[in-house]
């Protein structure tokens, strides 16, 4: 017999020894031939098809008074079950929920979502199977997955109940956080082998057959023997799992076995996850970056957008957008004007209405100008403007309290958000203030609604069905504006319980004379820090709140039709538009996650960024963003060009797009044309917030937030800043010794806690004062008594990521981008504004011999002095020194004057600046991408030809290796890369033969995907 049958006996004797012992430890575990169970004292048993109660023995729920099965010795404890809403309230919609259990269900969400990228690594593999497609990844990021917990009918199903208890098992404690991207890294290589070992049978989707995606086949093998070959994987080291098995037990303190019992967890719910791809998608599209259409003109409506209404939409969310008025509705504003200045207060029967929204509320507005000596800068200068916010947090009745939950909290939450978005912002010179933040009802009576119907209604963007009071369609804005238009009133309500909710919106560009058109709106879980407003859900909270902002100063999205487009935000799809009016932002077809050939690979390359290379790093983060202007060198891919035609490739980081939120993270920027584009469209439009804006950024520190007073309420609860250190990154575990602030272990320095050995994710430090810490008694004098701190990685803000070379300095950072490359010369800066053009003067006059404003926006019609509002007769907006001013801001000019009298362009306000070459990007990853792609979904509905599918879908088996798949029994297709079920209810489709190709066109190469292998840290 020779060695290498020898070799294949042992080998297939320890493989069945492994098998044989592994089936009592997995049934230990919690996995067991029905289903699978983790029985720890904060998850419950999973059933087949239910949730069953705990065993009653063991450890006490603090939350239920209810007892389980203690967990399996050394495995970690994850924090205790969050109380579930009660399901006898809760049964088809948010509107019955208490304050309370609307806030579970919002913190089980944001739980949910902190797995959402390990779901998509975990996901990548199994998409990438011949015969598989991508359709599933767009929607495995956080906030698509928070919006889909939330929703009535989903959040109490078993689906929710599954996705909350992995989510515990795999970020329920502070190790297992800041082991998360080495978590990601073997969740992928973990998949891999699932792809060439485990049977698959896809599952298909109705109406979208490009949709399929091939996931475990359990009428094939069962959860038990699922988890024992997973297992038996990991300890033998099939397929390069030798390191995954090390990463998940050493690093990150989770068992093997239990490891392996959650990979069919993973797999089940995976699929489940995508037998809901039409939810996710309606979801994704109009509740998070859906432009939903402005309501009908009605009784209570004053404007009709439709589609020649909208302008400009919020970002990732739902946008309403400034109204290009329609024919119908020109006619009755004329009618009006004409009435009012008749005298004839009946020209319309709902005028009283309608003079609410289109004339300026005195009361509540300011428009005087700086204090006499203070000369603003123009735009060009782009000098530093701070800009004052005035929060409306709605409340409303909650039984014998008030809603929502921690409303109290609102200053503090709105600090940190602001916080944020000035980190953000800081590089476009352009930065916010908290002005005040109303959330006291005793003080301002109108903030609290009859009940939780109407606060989760009345930030609806899309407001058409009856009996609705938005703040879009009614005179609420214009009655209750602060410090309008000084200041960007901003109004908080809804949450994503809701079924038409919505995470944000703003008018492009808000409005200086309409408050109804001049306000931002957000959702209160964006606001609060229980939802997304904190590190652990990207800051995709201030975020929000940052584009929505810069919608609110001028900026469009990047792939937007032009603002004198009649048209909803999004451009056509799959068409490449660049209609923002910037130069310097790349030509696209739509954005990030409307790509399916762009978006999987943005998302792993985001990962690895922000994870891999800057080691999960917030306070770098906040450096880069309050430094980067510009397209980073590191958003400059070949790979990621929706346009290959035009210049420049799409931009991951781009805070007017939608993507990820961990893209922004790692990329967050603003171009310098951006940031251009808002100081101009600020100075023209909104002269008033522009000049005060410079006036406090002279005087910044005599700005400061000021809140009114409070109801009386007891101690303050505790809220992260991102300034304010934690003790627990200062002390030992046991928080009775205190570290030294520098100290030296090796030819490294550190400060307090930090990691002293990169395969190690517990901080230590060396004890300042060991005389008077019991547990440096045992070591011999003067040696160093170096013990564990109580903080974690990311609480104290050190690398998780590999520690490549020694350090000098405070907390171990992980290495930072290298310098960028070369790149061509910068295009030469702005021509100055041009003179004035020489009108006649009555095209400076409005009929009533007011002064017209020489640029101007009004119900989303731009204008130049006397313009072509609607109709023949030109109109104007005048200035605030007109008597009429409060009653009728836009009035009609010299009914002789024609357009070619006063002729002035209004559709550019800034000077134009010469077009750009493509610029070299650095050597790519993947090659460039074809000009026939599908970058959407709706684009194209055949799959790309095989040739080209060759290196995306198809990775080689690992070498050295039996790699052969196990096929269930019956005939498979020929050629076939993975093991597909006979009992799959369709076959797969055949692939589509390939398109012949032009002659003298050469081949253009395969797409490998992004490089995710496992890195041992």
């Amino acid at each position: 017999m020779s060695s290498a049958s020898v070799t294949i006996i042992l080998r297939n004797i320890l493989n069945c020894c492994i098998l044989l012992f592994s089936h009592p430890l997995l049934t230990a575990s919690g996995v067991h031939s029905e289903g699978h169970r983790w029985t720890s004292h904060t998850l419950r048993q999973l059933g087949v098809n239910n949730i069953s109660p705990a065993v009653a023995v063991g450890v006490e729920e603090p939350s239920t008074g209810r007892y389980t099965t203690p967990p399996p010795l050394g495995y970690p404890v994850p924090p205790p079950r969050l109380r579930r809403p009660d399901r006898a309230t809760y049964q088809s919609d948010a509107e019955s929920l208490s304050s309370y259990d609307a806030q579970l269900l919002i913190d089980q969400a944001s739980t949910v979502s902190s797995i959402a990228y390990l779901l998509f690594s975990a996901a990548t593999p199994l998409s990438e199977v011949e015969g598989s497609s991508r359709a599933l990844l767009p929607y495995l990021r956080p906030n698509v997955l928070r919006a889909f917990i939330s929703q009535a009918g989903l959040c109490s199903s078993a689906l929710a109940d599954q996705l909350y208890d992995i989510s515990l098992s795999l970020y329920g404690t502070a190790r297992l956080k800041a082991c998360h991207y080495d978590l990601f890294l073997a969740l992928n290589s973990t998949f891999t082998w699932v792809r060439y070992n485990i049977p698959l049978s896809p599952q298909h989707i109705p109406g979208q057959p490009n949709a399929t995606v091939l996931w475990l086949d359990a009428s094939a093998i069962s959860d038990t023997n699922f988890a024992a070959a997973v297992l038996n994987a990991l300890l033998t080291g099939q397929g390069g799992l030798t390191v995954a098995a090390t990463t998940v037990s050493e690093q990150c303190g989770l068992g093997v076995s239990e490891f392996a019992a959650l990979v069919p967890r993973i797999a089940s719910v995976l699929k489940q996850l995508h037998g809901h791809l039409q939810d996710l998608q309606h979801l994704a599209k109009a509740r998070l970056h859906g432009s939903p259409k402005m309501p009908q003109k009605s009784k209570s409506s004053t404007y009709n957008s439709g589609d020649g209404g909208p302008s400009a939409s919020g970002r990732r969310r739902a946008a309403s957008q400034q109204a290009v008025t329609s024919s119908t509705e020109s006619s009755d504003m004329r009618k009006r004007l004409d009435s009012r200045k008749n005298g004839d207060d009946n020209g319309d029967g709902s005028l009283h209405l309608r003079r609410a929204l289109l004339a300026v509320p005195q009361a509540n507005s300011f428009y005087n100008a700086p204090p006499a000596g203070f000369i603003a800068q123009p735009p060009a200068a782009m000098p530093k403007v701070l800009i004052g916010l005035v929060f409306h947090v709605m409340l409303y009745k909650d039984g014998n309290g008030t809603g929502p939950y921690k409303y109290k909290m609102a200053p503090s939450y709105v600090e940190r958000m602001v916080q944020v978005v000035n980190y953000m912002s800081k590089p476009t010179n352009i930065e916010f203030f908290v002005k005040e933040v109303r959330n006291n009802a005793t003080m301002y009576p109108y903030l609290l609604l009859k009940d939780r119907k109407a606060w989760l209604q009345i930030g609806n963007a899309d407001c058409s069905g009856p009996k609705l009071d938005c703040f879009i369609t009614s005179d609420f804005v214009p009655r209750t504006v602060s410090d309008f238009p000084r200041s960007i009133n901003i109004y908080v309500a809804n949450d994503l319980t809701a079924k038409k909710g919505i995470l944000g919106y703003a008018f492009v560009p808000g409005s200086d004379t309409l408050p109804s058109q001049g306000f931002v709106y957000i959702s209160w879980d964006q606001v609060s820090a229980h939802g997304a407003n904190s590190d652990t859900l990207y800051n995709d909270g201030p975020n929000t709140l940052l584009h929505e902002l810069f919608h609110h100063l001028g900026l469009l999205h990047p792939f937007d039709k032009p603002m004198d487009e009649s048209s909803s935000s999004y451009a056509s799809s799959g068409i490449c538009i660049d209609g923002d009016e910037v130069k310097d932002t790349p030509t696209t077809k739509g954005p990030i996650v409307d790509s399916s050939f762009i978006f999987p690979r943005a998302t792993a390359y985001c990962l690895e960024l922000f994870w891999g290379q800057y080691g999960g790093d917030w306070t770098a983060t906040y450096d880069r963003w309050s430094s980067t202007l510009g397209i980073p060198d590191q958003d400059i891919n070949a790979w990621a060009d929706s346009c290959p035609k035009s210049p420049g490739y799409d931009e991951l980081g781009n805070y007017m797009t939608y993507n990820t939120p961990v893209c922004f993270a790692a990329l967050g920027h603003f171009t310098k044309e951006q940031a251009q584009r808002a100081h101009y469209m600020t100075a023209e439009l909104n002269p008033v917030m522009y000049g005060w804006g410079q006036y406090y950024a002279s005087r910044q520190a005599s700005a400061p937030a000021t809140y009114p007073a409070m109801l009386p309420q007891g101690p303050p609860e505790p809220v992260t800043f991102i300034s304010k250190d934690s003790s627990g990154c200062t002390t030992t575990s046991n928080g009775a010794c205190t570290c030294m602030a520098v100290w030296q272990l090796g030819s490294r320095m550190y400060t307090y806690c930090a990691r002293t050995d990169s395969a190690d994710v517990v901080l230590r430090c060396q004890v300042a004062n060991p005389d008077a810490c019991p547990e440096c008694a045992a070591l011999p004098p003067g040696q160093q008594c170096i013990l564990p701190c109580a903080g974690d990685p990311r609480l104290c803000k050190a690398s998780s990521a590999p520690i490549g070379a020694a350090l000098s300095g405070a907390v171990s950072r992980p290495p930072q981008p290298r310098p960028p490359r070369p790149r061509p010369p910068s295009p030469p800066p702005r021509p100055p504004p041009p003179p004035p053009l020489a009108l006649p003067l009555n095209c400076t006059k409005s009929i009533r011999n007011c002064t017209c404003r020489s640029r101007w926006v009004y119900n989303g019609k731009l204008g130049a002095y006397c313009s072509s509002y609607s109709g023949a007769v030109l109109m104007c907006l005048v200035t605030p020194s007109c008597p009429t001013f409060w009653s009728a801001p836009i009035q009609a000019c010299n009914p002789a004057l024609r357009a070619d009298n006063c002729s002035i362009s209004s559709s550019r306000l800034i000077p134009d600046t010469p077009a750009q070459e493509k610029p070299p990007g650095l050597p790519p990853s993947i090659p460039q991408q074809p000009d026939d792609a599908n970058v959407t979904q709706e684009a194209s509905q055949n799959p790309l030809p095989p040739a080209m599918l060759t290196k995306v879908e198809a990775l080689p088996p690992p070498q050295n290796r039996n790699n052969s798949p196990i096929i269930s029994e019956g005939s498979q297709p020929q050629q076939q890369m993975m093991p597909v079920s006979p009992n799959a209810e369709q076959p797969l489709a055949v692939p589509q033969q390939p398109r012949q190709r032009p002659s003298g066109r050469p081949r253009r190469p395969g797409f490998p995907s992004p490089p995710l292998g496992l890195r041992r840290s």
